[in-house]
């Protein structure tokens, strides 16, 4: 992840998973890391999600790695096509606001 080699660090997490070591704030805040610096907008989402899901309150650090993505060029980028305002209001609406 240092090196920003995104190929390589999903290929520890594939062998992480494969033995049964599961991933904590740490290495998934590393691997959100790369995956951002990359563009790799489809991984960031994946780890945002593992993150909420597995981690009650992030750290520091890990909050910089958040705020640097959304305020980044890149996703600016992602899912503007896709974006459908009623859907996001119901969706809204049916888990508490």
């Amino acid at each position: 992840c240092e090196f920003l080699d995104a190929d390589k660090a999903y290929e520890v997490e594939e062998h992480m998973n494969s033995v049964g070591v599961g991933l904590e704030e740490a290495e998934i805040a590393a691997l959100l890391k790369v995956s951002a610096k990359k563009g790799r907008a489809d991984r960031v989402y994946r780890y945002l999600h593992k993150l909420r899901s597995g981690v009650r309150c992030v750290g520091e650090s890990t909050a910089a790695i958040i705020e640097e993505w959304f305020q980044s060029s890149e996703v600016r980028e992602v899912g503007e096509e896709d974006l459908d305002a009623r859907r996001v209001r119901e969706g809204v609406l049916r888990n508490g606001g």
